[in-house]
């Protein structure tokens, strides 16, 4: 990865002492974007207050020479989910409602598989991922084709897997539900509401939902880790707003990290209360930890989501933070009043949450472990390597080819499997016949449908992230099979698998 630019944009005054922590930062995160091929890195630090530490390295996109900075553009993705959280706590304080109100209380037209979810499902359910519902994250696939009515209505189907309260099952789908009750109370559309009550005053003037009014110059595209290699991705959401729809810089995430540690206020102004602050920062509930490797010292001994966040412990302090699938992190040390946030812009990959630990390891240990390479070896690479979150998706593919039948053949000729099949969940997915196979399209994606075995397909990336889909399609007498099952491989537990049935 030669082509990545090093540009160093902001270093503030507050480090000019000889003994410089992040004497050793540059040539480190140079290193790290080149083992993990990033082509873009930005992150900033909060301290006691302030801002000491704004730095951008790389591109925005590869083949072009758009340098990141501290104002380029990232989208934050599930980082989002604080904002969220925040809205509902903002109205906590205005007595408008409360975190423990079912959600049919505020969001007319909320409705789930069970009348009881329906009835007893409350706020806080939705922002501890503890509603018991599959993920369903492929609702998200193309949301800009999604009204929030068809949102809705596509959740009442989502499959129980847990009794309410029982587990943490991580749910973007609730997480666009809580954003609806928040406009439903307020009377605000979700993105003036954030505007008005966060962005404009936190001085945050280079965020956005979605990335429609962002010069393209100041804009990193997303880039995902192909069969072809590192691609970049169009610039959109790709999800609906309040669960990870926004676009920041680190300079402006800066004030949003400046407003948690300071447990509500900016700039001398009280946005949110000190107890709803706390509130969110605080674990809900516990999440089992079974087992621990002894070697990896980045591994929680406590975990469990907060409001909005994520608290676990390390090196014996709590951390209060959230990740961004898109290559996004904030975290923060509320004890020690530190704060980073890092932005990249590779999909799904580990060094944003390193970057962000070796940030902590510069104040809590010290710069010569936190800018220590060698360390590399016995923990990131070995536990979150380049292309790690791909590696259930290879594992479940190897089973899959040890029970495969070589030699098999379709049941029907290829233009009788085309045609469009419909999940009340997801939509339609259509199969087309052409160039003599078959391709399936899911919203803006279409991807070659190579023969597995017998009436199954396989699906490589269908929405370009670290699961393919195995169809099956029923056995019929009649010249069309009448359904299509969709095996999401390499997130089975997670994902149940979804049935099409063809649309006659």
């Amino acid at each position: 990865m030669t082509r990545f630019i090093l540009a160093i944009t902001i270093l503030l005054p507050a480090l000019t002492r000889g003994d410089d922590r992040f004497a050793g930062l540059d040539p480190y995160v140079a290193a790290a974007m080149r083992r993990w091929e990033v082509p873009g890195v930005a992150l900033a630090i909060v301290k006691d207050g302030d801002l000491v530490l704004a730095r951008g390295y790389g591109v925005c996109e590869l083949g072009t020479s758009r340098q990141v900075t501290a104002d380029t553009c990232f989208p934050i993705a599930s980082c989002n989910k604080a904002f969220t959280a925040a809205s509902i706590a903002l109205l906590v304080d205005q007595g408008k409602l409360h975190w423990d109100d079912p959600v049919a209380k505020h969001l007319p037209g909320f409705e789930l598989a069970d009348p009881y979810l329906t009835s007893h499902v409350t706020l806080r359910d939705l922002l501890t991922h503890r509603t018991g519902l599959q993920r369903g994250d492929d609702v998200f696939s193309n949301p800009t084709n999604l009204s929030r009515q068809q949102f809705l209505a596509r959740v009442k189907h989502l499959a129980p897997l847990a009794e309410l309260r029982t587990k943490y099952i991580y749910s973007s789908a609730m997480y666009a539900v809580a954003g609806q009750a928040v406009e439903h109370v307020s009377g605000r559309n979700w993105d003036e509401y954030l505007a008005e009550q966060f962005f404009q005053p936190l001085n945050m003037r280079s965020t956005t939902v979605g990335a429609a009014g962002i010069d393209p110059a100041r804009l990193a595209l997303r880039h995902w880790r192909s069969d072809a290699g590192i691609v970049s991705r169009p610039a959109d959401s790709r999800v609906l707003g309040e669960s990870g729809g926004i676009f920041s810089t680190v300079n402006d995430m800066a004030h949003w990290v400046q407003l948690q540690l300071s447990l509500g206020q900016y700039a001398g102004r009280r946005l949110l209360s000190e107890k709803s602050v706390r509130e969110m920062h605080a674990m809900q509930f516990s999440v089992p930890i079974t087992t621990r490797p002894p070697d990896n010292i980045y591994a929680a001994r406590f975990f469990g989501p907060g409001l909005g966040w994520n608290v676990l412990d390390y090196r014996g302090h709590k951390v209060v933070r959230h990740g961004g699938a898109w290559g996004a992190s904030v975290t923060m040390i509320p004890e020690e009043n530190l704060g980073v946030v890092v932005l990249s812009n590779i999909d799904i990959e580990g060094i944003a949450g390193m970057l962000s630990y070796d940030v902590l390891d510069a104040y809590l240990v010290g710069p010569h472990l936190a800018w220590d390479q060698t360390k590399w070896e016995s923990t990131w690479l070995t536990h979150e390597g380049p292309g790690y979150p791909y590696r259930p998706r290879d594992e479940a593919k190897a089973k899959l080819e040890q029970a495969r039948m070589l030699g098999t053949k379709p049941s029907h000729p290829l233009n009788h499997y085309a045609g469009v099949y419909h999940s009340n969940l997801y939509g339609d997915l259509v199969i087309a016949h052409r160039d003599g196979g078959l391709a399936a399209t899911f919203d803006d994606y279409t991807t070659p449908a190579s023969h597995w075995q017998d009436d199954s397909f396989y699906v490589r990336g269908p929405t370009r992230i670290t699961y393919d889909w195995l169809l099956t399609f029923a056995p019929s007498a009649a010249n069309q099979p009448a359904s299509v099952t969709v095996k999401h491989v390499g997130w089975e537990k997670d994902e149940p698998d979804q049935v099409f049935l063809r649309i006659p």
